[in-house]
């Protein structure tokens, strides 16, 4: 995550090893949706699952840790303006899941599969669909589909993780077929978005009023609209610039809506902006591969890649995991750096300038030694620990299920 925002990687992944350092770019975050659905797995206990009162405990404090979790991702998503924020997604799967809490591995597996296939269309659809009818409400929508992180295909990946997080996962028989698996996903996943869009690294399409941006705001010139964190400005010639955001308009005829988005299309291109072809969904948008393109190919290629990092981590030899426990300790205050990252970000991005990698490696640093110190000191981040706190006594306060009533036996 650090990674992906902090140093810029203009060209897609190849064989080109300089290149290779963009495999962050959409991953990263995929990863900790897949264990997002690891962590809800384990935390309603595991292989074994949990029933009665204990689901509904669990439930309560999955439903509470959304709410806090929906609310911080609010507050950072008014303060960042360089970020795209995906805690509020996060939120919206948790509940998502909710109802899945008691499904067999393969009724999870049955729907992956449809989700992985479905889901990429109802976005590009769904988002066009909001766009012409309802897009004075984009922000909103945004979260669900057309977004830099839908959460109508994200969900495939926390249901993976929910899936994976019910098999045992002590088992290096397991792990090794997750290796297997994810690896034969990635494969077939990017090798297929790659021949279906000729290599040119896929079509990203935002709408409903997200930025394209999922790192540093640095947008697509792609026929979309930007929603944009500062003043933009009235329509201008081509290549006009775009304060506060990194967006080439050259080629393009663009128009500012009252909703602070602009909207661009191919320069004299005199049909009405709400009824313009190029507003239209084609086959085009899901095909490719490419970070945040949110097609079956990018779900099949990088859910893989989440799986087969997941696997190395179960397959890491003890001796290597305890070199490791620093990296091992950020695990324990995820949502913790992750605020202090974006708020860092927010104080200090404008002024990275050619001092990327060395911001990158302060960050990675402080990040490690302060993981390292706090996971032995107290075990869970702060936030973390709050989020947990508030979602643990509420789940206790609440009132108990009443008994099923009995035939000629009054409740009461």
């Amino acid at each position: 995550m650090v990674t992906a925002h902090t140093i810029p990687f203009g060209e897609p992944v190849s064989w080109d090893p300089t290149t290779w350092g963009a495999l962050v770019q959409g991953r990263s975050s995929i990863l900790f949706a897949v264990l997002a659905g690891v962590s809800v797995a384990l935390m309603t206990g595991g292989t074994a699952g949990v029933f009665g009162d204990r689901l509904r405990e669990a439930r309560t404090r999955l439903l509470v840790r959304a709410v806090l979790i929906f609310a911080l991702g609010t507050a950072l998503t008014i303060i960042s303006s360089q970020i795209a924020i995906v805690l509020q997604v996060y939120a919206v799967l948790l509940v998502a899941v909710l109802p899945l809490l008691r499904w067999s591995v393969r009724r999870l597996l049955v729907l992956a599969c449809i989700l992985a296939v479905v889901s990429p269309v109802v976005n590009v659809y769904g988002a066009y669909g909001i766009d012409v009818w309802g897009g004075q409400h984009g922000e909103v929508a945004a979260l669900f589909v057309g977004g830099v992180y839908p959460a109508v295909v994200w969900l495939t990946f926390t249901v993976v993780g929910l899936l994976v997080g019910r098999l045992d996962l002590s088992s290096v028989w397991v792990a090794a077929r997750l290796l297997l698996v994810g690896v034969l996903l990635a494969v077939v996943g990017y090798a297929a978005g790659w021949a279906t869009d000729g290599g040119a690294g896929g079509r990203r399409s935002f709408r409903a009023g997200s930025s394209p941006s999922g790192a540093t705001g640095s947008g697509e010139s792609k026929e979309v609209g930007f929603r944009l964190g500062t003043e933009p400005p009235d329509a201008g010639p081509p290549g006009t610039p775009v304060q506060g955001e990194d967006v080439d308009l050259s080629g393009r005829s663009c128009l500012r809506t009252p909703d602070d988005t602009i909207r661009c299309g191919a320069l004299g291109d005199e049909t009405p902006f709400g009824e313009a072809e190029w507003e239209r969904p084609g086959l085009e948008e899901l095909l490719g591969a490419a970070p945040h393109s949110a097609t079956t190919f990018e779900v099949l290629g990088s859910g893989g890649f989440a799986l087969a990092v997941l696997a190395l981590c179960l397959l890491a030899p003890r001796g290597l995991r305890a070199v490791l426990y620093p990296v091992r300790a950020v695990g324990t205050v995820p949502l913790t750096l992750y605020v202090a990252h974006v708020v860092f970000f927010e104080v200090v991005g404008d002024r990275l300038g050619d001092h990327d990698r060395e911001m990158f490696l302060a960050q990675a640093v402080v990040a490690l030694a302060f993981a390292s110190l706090w996971s032995r000191w107290r075990g869970q981040g702060p936030v973390e620990q709050l989020i947990a706190t508030v979602a643990r006594r509420t789940a206790e306060t609440a009132p108990a299920d009443r008994p099923a009533a009995q035939p000629g036996r009054p409740v009461g």
